[in-house]
C-alpha cells in the first residue's frame, strides 16, 4: 500500500492516537481476567486433585470450560467498544482511500448492511433463520452504482435435546452493481462441483436435479469448456442468459475467480449483477488488529486488500461499459 498518497496521513494519525487509548484499555481489562482467571482456574483443578472428596471426573473438564467461557466474554466485552470506534475512526478513511480514481460519493456505514429481503430474493442461498449485516459501502465506480457489506447468514437446527443449534449458509461480502445491460429472466452462476468430478454424468445430475426440485430456472449450457467446468448457470430464459454471459465476461468471471480464489456466486435479478463472495474460515472482513498490536499504517493492509478486490470488480467484469445504452 503507498500509504503517503493513499491517505491523509497526519488525519489518520491523530486517529490513532486516539483509538490507541482505548485499545490499551481493553487491553489491560483481558491482561487482568487472564492473571485472575488462570491462578483460580489452575488452584480449583489442584484442589480436585488433591481432595479426594471433590474428586468428580465431571470437574476436570468443567473447569477449563468455564475459565475459558469467563475469558472470552471478559474479552468479547472489552474489545466492543475499541471494535465500535476503529469502525467509526479509522473505517471511513481507509474506504475512501482505498476506492479506485473516479470513484463518486464513497460512504461507509458500519452500522448498516444490505437487507434480508434483498439477500433473500436473489435466491443464490437457502432463507435465513438467523441474519446479520454491517459494514454496508455505497457510492458510484464510473457509471456504475455500487452496494456491498458483510453478511452473516445462518439457518437452524435443533439437536436431541430440543436446543436450537445454528449453522452457516453464507458468510462473506455481498456485492451489488447496476449491470449495464436490460434484462428481464433471472440467471444465477453457482460453482460447478459436480462436472469436474463426474463429467456428463455430473451435468445430466444437475438437469435432473433442476427438474425434480420444480425450479422454473434450466440448466444453460455455453459454448466455453473452461467456464462449464467452473461453473453452472441456471436462467429463465435461455436466449437472455447467453445475452448476458458473453465470451468476454465469461473470460472475466474465469479470471477473476482464479486471481481472487473463490467460490462465489453470483445472480442476474432486477437489473442488478449481486456477487455473493465467501470469506473463508476463520477469515474477518475489515477486522482491527488484535489488541496486542499497536495501530499503525501496516496494520491497515489487510482491509486495503479486501476493499481493493471487491471495488476491483466493476474493472473485472467490465461493468461501466455501456455500449447498449441501458
Amino acid at each position: 500500500m503507498n500509504t503517503p498518497s493513499a491517505l491523509d496521513t497526519d488525519n489518520l494519525q491523530l486517529r490513532f492516537d486516539l483509538l490507541d487509548i482505548e485499545r490499551q484499555k481493553a487491553l489491560k481489562q483481558v491482561q487482568a481476567a487472564a492473571s485472575f482467571i488462570l491462578p483460580v482456574a489452575i488452584g480449583l483443578f489442584l484442589l480436585v486433585l488433591l481432595v479426594p472428596a471433590l474428586r468428580f471426573p465431571q470437574l476436570f473438564f468443567v473447569i477449563p470450560i468455564v475459565a475459558l467461557a469467563a475469558y472470552t466474554y471478559v474479552h468479547a466485552t472489552a474489545t466492543k467498544e475499541y471494535c465500535g470506534s476503529f469502525k467509526s475512526l479509522i473505517l471511513p478513511e481507509v474506504v475512501k482511500a482505498s476506492a479506485p480514481p473516479g470513484s463518486q460519493d464513497i460512504t461507509y456505514r458500519g452500522l448498516q448492511g444490505i437487507p434480508e429481503h434483498e439477500f433473500r430474493l436473489s435466491r443464490l442461498y437457502r432463507e435465513p433463520d438467523r441474519y446479520k449485516s454491517e459494514d454496508l459501502i455505497t457510492g458510484m465506480l464510473g457509471e456504475t452504482a455500487i452496494r456491498f457489506s458483510e453478511v452473516h447468514a445462518e439457518y437452524r437446527q435443533r439437536n436431541s435435546k430440543g436446543k436450537n443449534n445454528y449453522y452457516d449458509i453464507f458468510h462473506g461480502v455481498y456485492f451489488i452493481a447496476d449491470f449495464n445491460k436490460q434484462f428481464l429472466s433471472s440467471t444465477v452462476i453457482m460453482p460447478d462441483n459436480a462436472e469436474p468430478l463426474l463429467g456428463d454424468f455430473g451435468r445430466n445430475l444437475q438437469k435432473l436435479g433442476t427438474q425434480l426440485s420444480g425450479n422454473s430456472r434450466e440448466l444453460v449450457h455455453l459454448e466455453d469448456p473452461e467456464f462449464e467446468r467452473l461453473f453452472a448457470v441456471y436462467s429463465n430464459d435461455q436466449v437472455e442468459a447467453r445475452y448476458l454471459l458473453t465470451p468476454s465476461l465469461m473470460q472475466r468471471l474465469i479470471e477473476f475467480r482464479n486471481r481472487s480464489g473463490s467460490s462465489f456466486r453470483i445472480s442476474f435479478l432486477a437489473g442488478n449483477m449481486i456477487l455473493a463472495m465467501p470469506l473463508g474460515v476463520g477469515k474477518g472482513w475489515l477486522e482491527p488488529p488484535p489488541l496486542g498490536t499497536p495501530l499503525c499504517f501496516k496494520t491497515l493492509e489487510p482491509s486495503v486488500e479486501q476493499l481493493k478486490l471487491i471495488f476491483g470488480i466493476v474493472e473485472d467484469l467490465n461493468l461501466n461499459t455501456r455500449i447498449w445504452s441501458k
